[in-house]
This record gives C-alpha cells, sequence and structure tokens, in this order.
C-alpha cells in the first residue's frame, strides 16, 4: 500500500505482468466541473499517473475513467495518456462499456483503455479482445431482496406512470418532496438502475431510489 501517488517511485512498479489504475475522474465526468487534466485541484495527480506510466514495463495495463475521457471534450487529455504508454513500447485500444450490457442491473459506462507491450504474444491477433455488449436484460427488480422502505410513499409525487413491461433504459416515475435533482428522483424497478455516485445530496443520494410496489 501507498498512500499518495504522487510519491511513488516508479521503479516499485516494474516487472509487474499486470498494472491496473482507476484513473481519477471528478474532473473528466460530466457530473464534475469537466476541466480534465488541467484542473488545478487534481493536475499534480494526474502528471503523477502520466509520469508513472511512462517508467511501466507490464505486460499489460488496463485503464478505467469515466465514459467522458473518451468524447472530444477530453481527447486532448485522453490523447496524454495514449502517447505516454506508446512512448513506453505499448499498443493501445480503447473502447466505452457499459455495465448494463454484461448482465449488470445498472446503466454505467466506464471508459477502459488496454495497453499491451510491444513484442507480447496475445491470443488474439489484433491485440487484447474486447468482451462483446450484449442485449441489456438485467433489471432492478432481479436483485431486490425483502427489506422496508425508507423513504415514504406519502413524500412522493408521480412523474410518469410504471413502464407496462421491463425496459432497457431507467425510467423516472416520481420526485421526492417534487424535487427533481438527482437525489430526489425516484426509478421503476423494472429497468436498469441509475449510474451510483460518490458525492451529491439528497434523499437517496449514493443509491438512487426506486419505487418498489408494497
Amino acid at each position: 500500500f501507498w498512500d499518495d501517488l504522487t510519491t511513488l517511485d516508479p521503479a516499485k512498479l516494474r516487472g509487474l505482468d499486470v498494472i491496473t489504475m482507476g484513473l481519477d475522474c471528478r474532473s473528466l465526468s460530466r457530473a464534475g466541473r469537466g476541466l480534465g487534466f488541467g484542473d488545478p485541484a487534481r493536475s499534480p495527480l494526474y502528471d503523477a499517473c502520466l509520469r508513472l506510466l511512462r517508467s511501466c514495463d507490464a505486460k499489460l495495463i488496463l485503464i478505467e475513467c469515466a465514459a467522458d475521457l473518451l468524447t472530444s471534450k477530453h481527447y486532448a487529455d485522453a490523447e496524454r495518456l495514449r502517447c505516454a504508454l506508446r512512448a513506453a513500447g505499448y499498443r493501445v485500444q480503447q473502447r466505452v462499456l457499459d455495465a448494463s450490457q454484461f448482465g449488470v442491473p445498472q446503466v454505467r459506462e466506464r471508459s477502459f483503455i488496454v495497453a499491451t507491450r510491444a513484442g507480447v504474444e496475445l491470443p488474439a491477433a489484433l491485440g487484447f479482445g474486447f468482451p462483446q455488449a450484449q442485449a441489456r436484460l438485467a433489471v432492478v427488480a432481479d436483485i431486490l431482496d425483502n427489506r422496508p422502505a425508507t423513504i415514504a410513499a406519502s413524500d412522493v409525487r408521480a412523474h410518469q406512470p410504471e413502464p407496462a413491461a421491463r425496459t432497457t433504459k431507467p425510467v423516472q416515475v416520481g420526485r421526492i418532496a417534487g424535487k427533481q435533482m438527482q437525489g430526489y428522483r425516484v426509478y421503476s424497478i423494472n429497468a436498469p438502475g441509475v449510474t451510483l455516485t460518490a458525492s451529491g445530496g439528497g434523499r437517496a443520494r449514493f443509491t438512487g431510489a426506486y419505487a418498489v410496489p408494497g
């Protein structure tokens, strides 16, 4: 364990087979200010990540971040990552994957950048093989257990009717106290859940709220 990534000696990462990096997404997500790698609050952390990547010799590096990293808005930031990896001798592939297309009852899009060291034999002829997305089939109702409600039905104002059948996108059916902010929205259980957040306010902060019959 190392408390501060900005002080980590790159030599400690030498000789590893696989390195995974969960890139801090608060400056890259649409839920944040969108300042990217130039965010004064986090630029030292991003600079440290780039410094470490340039010194890596692992066979494979996997970087995960908010889906927004691989959009045109943050092209320059993603390109800095790709250039650092190429300079260290890696082939780079990237894709946005959504958890709801892999059996998880939650819509959660994330960017994945996979770097494989040149000269390392891989099963696929063209490099790392990303998994193929499947149809969205799982919904929140599939994972519910029997627990008492934490928000009274009287606190919720109807927004639109429950979907008549299972659906593939989150459906907002109510609002707590009529408020529109994320932590006050109530969703159907006959659809995938919304993306969980690590911050934010409201009665349903961090988890989201769902209308459960009975």
